[in-house]
């Protein structure tokens, strides 16, 4: 009699590959999910409507990456969407990938909002638009990644395929297949990003990561949480860098950086402003 495939070790392992911040948000997942088959059904009040949204149920547009069909859809999603926004945390640390992951999922599910609300004054189907999950983003976080070297060539075993043909083809095919909008504002925004931004709309200083980070309190002290391996406000593009040893793991190293809007100071730029407030001061 053959033994059952022991699935433990792998998923374990799989779990500590997750940086903190892809950690979290998919607890948040699971626990949303679990919260709903067990206790008080919330799945219904999370996922993206047009017409409940236009009757004024606005948080969905915040909940909507909160909302799953099943455990399974989780898993699949996840495993997807680590191998594309693991270099990024690695990059940006994990306070900025959460900042990040839920304002993208906002501008996101806005737009397909907006759309969509547009198109239901001509079909009154678009009305019903629903759109949930992470797949959205998981299109928006490729073809950011794709876009930042637009003329290299992916490696596919057998074959390699030049990224700007992967760029214009996944997302197409994705809204083909799906018949949903928000796969083309997906790829449109990160475009946009790139094309005005070098490749990051929002830029933290790292006095406000420093305090947004303070929210996870002892979870900071853990090896999956990622800090910063360079400073966002630096004019960098997204480039690939050698392998840099974290640890006992080595992952590659995305560069992001550019003209996106900044956000606070960081301590040493408010420390001589503060000086040099008092100098003034001094001197009336």
């Amino acid at each position: 009699m053959s033994s059952r495939p022991d699935f433990a070790p792998i998923i374990q392992q799989w779990w500590k590959n997750l940086g903190f911040g892809q950690q979290f948000i998919l607890f948040l997942q699971i626990t949303v999910r679990f919260t709903d088959s067990f206790f008080v059904p919330l799945l219904y009040k999370l996922y993206n409507q047009t017409q409940l949204v236009q009757n004024g149920d606005y948080w969905r547009l915040f909940t909507a990456p909160l909302f799953s069909v099943s455990y399974i859809q989780i898993i699949i999603n996840w495993m997807l969407f680590q191998l594309i926004v693991n270099p990024y945390e690695t990059t940006v640390g994990s306070t900025y990938f959460i900042f990040d992951f839920f304002f993208k999922s906002f501008v996101l599910e806005s737009i397909n909002f907006l759309v969509n609300f547009g198109l239901s004054q001509y079909d009154i189907n678009y009305q019903y638009t629903l759109s949930y999950g992470i797949s959205g983003l998981t299109i928006y976080y490729l073809c950011s990644k794709l876009l930042a070297s637009p003329y290299s060539k992916s490696n596919f075993y057998l074959f390699q395929i030049t990224n700007y043909n992967l760029l214009v083809t996944i997302p197409l095919v994705t809204f083909l297949y799906t018949q949903k909008l928000i796969f083309i504002f997906a790829f449109q925004i990160a475009i946009f990003e790139w094309f005005f931004f070098d490749g990051m709309l929002i830029r933290l200083s790292n006095n406000s990561i420093e305090k947004l980070s303070q929210i996870f309190g002892q979870f900071k002290k853990y090896n999956s949480y990622k800090q910063p391996s360079q400073s966002l406000q630096e004019p960098k593009l997204f480039v690939e860098s050698a392998k840099i040893q974290e640890g006992i793991q080595k992952e590659a190293v995305q560069e992001f950086g550019g003209r996106g809007i900044t956000i606070g100071t960081d301590q040493e730029v408010e420390r001589q402003w503060r000086a040099q407030g008092q100098n003034n001061y001094q001197q009336i």
